[in-house]
């Protein structure tokens, strides 16, 4: 099941940017998929580049320690700064390509974040993949593309609805019996156009169909 359809601009947009040597802002409202839309992408470029993700809705103290920590990096530095320095001086840009650093869930900038990305930005070694949340400040958000130069920006939108109900077709086409047209439509009003949405209902059709699969399995034991 392909969870991105309708997204391949959007992939497509990403990828390039990040490919030119950009940095990107992703916004959106919760539910619409921004993490897991970056996770595919990292799956996707995990061969060209390292993808790291860091919980940016802590302090920058905690996500700095997050970041480290992933990286693998030595343990005996304790300070923020020491570890800021060694974030952003991970490797040479020829062994890999740039680290690409994903900090998720941005709602609030406050000066000692705002300063970790600069830092990290003007090191020169490290890309970031920032995500940010549908009510981060204007002021933050603006303060936060400078601090990013040069950078991307990019809203996330729902899916429109032929877009899910291609989503739901795919699924469809597996079972038997498959579902009517009518249903898929159904299903797809639902979802409101949320990826988020869409996974759960999908995840809650795998589980009906597997627990008659079992109970059909369980019947036939018994009038054997």
């Amino acid at each position: 099941m392909n969870a991105f359809f309708g997204r391949q601009k959007e992939i497509a947009r990403i990828r390039k940017a990040v490919g030119k040597g950009n940095n990107f802002i992703l916004s959106g409202q919760y539910g619409i998929g921004r993490t897991r839309l970056i996770r595919h992408i990292a799956a996707l470029d995990a061969t060209r580049r390292q993808f790291v993700f860091g919980d940016f809705s802590e302090t920058a103290g905690k996500a700095c320690r997050e970041i480290y920590a992933r990286l693998g990096l030595d343990k005996t530095r304790t300070r923020f700064k020491g570890r800021r320095y060694r974030i952003a001086n991970r490797y040479p840009e020829s062994e890999r390509g740039r680290l690409v650093l994903v900090l998720d869930n941005i709602g609030k900038l406050t000066h000692q974040k705002l300063n970790f990305v600069r830092f990290l930005t003007v090191e020169g070694n490290v890309q970031i993949i920032a995500i940010a949340e549908s009510f981060l400040p204007e002021k933050e958000l603006f303060l936060l593309r400078a601090a990013l130069t040069p950078v991307e920006f990019m809203t996330l939108h729902r899916l429109d609805l032929e877009s899910v109900c291609e989503i739901f077709r795919s699924f469809s086409r597996k079972r038997t019996p498959s579902w009517s047209e009518e249903y898929i439509r159904t299903l797809a009003q639902l979802c409101r156009g949320y990826p988020l949405l869409i996974t759960e209902r999908l995840a809650a059709c795998r589980r009906n169909d597997m627990e008659k699969r079992t109970d059909g399995s369980r019947n036939r034991n018994r009038e054997a």
